[in-house]
């Protein structure tokens, strides 16, 4: 029986967004910042890096087999074959992850399809995606120092998230 580990999962994915979203936001406040001061930037940039890590994901996990979330909350995902997926097969899991458990980033939309995919995998020890690309998805004993270490950098994200928005004087995020 496979250890079923919705909520590790989830905070795997919310790290790897996370830190994509930062590295994101740092470029374009380099390249292009006056991007960040245009109306509506902040819900464009919020649908656009859920879509955009699509990319970088199966990317990540093709080449190197798993994420830096993944492999901060050691979770692993293995082929039958115990192999990493292939560019294609990653791409196919990862735009399925996109639109059945983020809802495609869209708000509301993604609390329900959240809500629906961990009761799949509570329920079916399997995600819709998963079972569909053949993958196995493993946990490993976490660690104090590994907690820490998510615990910080998410008190961190947050204290900047409050810091614009405090900074800015709005209450958009």
């Amino acid at each position: 029986m496979l250890q079923v580990r919705p909520w590790v999962r989830y905070w795997a994915r919310m790290f790897d967004l996370m830190l994509f979203g930062l590295f994101m936001g740092s470029l374009v406040k380099v390249l292009v910042p006056e991007v960040l001061s245009a109306e509506r930037s902040d819900a464009i940039f919020s649908l656009a890096i859920p879509f955009l890590w699509i990319f970088v994901e199966s990317l990540l996990l093709s080449t190197f087999g798993t994420t830096p979330g993944k492999s901060l909350f050691k979770v692993t995902l293995v082929l039958p074959t115990g192999s990493s997926p292939s560019l294609q097969q990653a791409l196919s899991r990862s735009f399925k992850v996109w639109v059945r458990g983020l809802g495609l980033g869209l708000p509301f939309v993604n609390v329900v399809t959240l809500v629906f995919a961990h009761h799949r995998l509570k329920k079916n020890s399997q995600t819709s995606w998963d079972l569909e690309g053949g993958f196995t998805i493993t946990h490993s004993r976490i660690g104090l120092f590994r907690i820490l270490i998510a615990v910080v950098f998410f008190v961190v994200v947050f204290g900047f998230l409050g810091f614009g928005i405090y900074r800015e004087g709005t209450l958009s995020v």
